[in-house]
């Protein structure tokens, strides 16, 4: 095992293994975005000391990664004892729709041309790219006609 390898380990079970210790209910810890946040290599080294060793952190502890899908990750994961891997094509459409309609119904609410069935149509639209909706939001000016928006039905 290389030096990084081992410092890494270290870091991330130490840092869990104190906290067990002074966190008392359930913990979730949180790696979102792995596969943007470091290079290919680093990132199946992490998986690999979460997969390896996260059986042994106490049962109210839970690791949740997200990333995109890749071999690798499956192949990890699915050898992990207490992991479980999903993927965003196992989410519904009709529960990200659930999910998206307040959020676009709230971004509209100022908006007096907009009602329900475009916040609707834009919730129908989305199709499971969730994290696509704050950015088109974000890139939308707030004085744009919104008829003409290729977005919105």
């Amino acid at each position: 095992m290389s030096d990084i390898m081992l410092q890494r380990e270290k870091l991330i079970l130490e840092l869990l293994s104190k906290m067990s210790s002074i966190v008392i209910g359930s913990m979730v810890v949180v790696a979102d975005a792995l596969d943007e946040s470091c290079p290919a290599k680093s990132q199946r080294q992490i998986l690999s000391v979460l997969a390896s060793r996260a059986g042994g952190l106490p049962h109210s502890f839970r690791i949740f990664v997200t990333s995109c899908r890749f071999p690798y990750t499956e192949r990890v994961l699915s050898t992990a004892p207490r992991a479980q891997a999903t993927t965003s094509d196992d989410v519904s459409a009709e529960s990200t729709e659930r999910d998206i309609r307040p959020y676009v119904s709230k971004q509209l609410r100022h908006l007096h041309d907009i009602g329900d069935i475009e916040v609707e149509g834009t919730a129908q639209k989305v199709e499971c790219l969730f994290e696509w909706v704050p950015l088109a939001y974000d890139y939308i000016e707030p004085n744009r006609c919104w008829h003409n928006c290729s977005i919105l039905p």
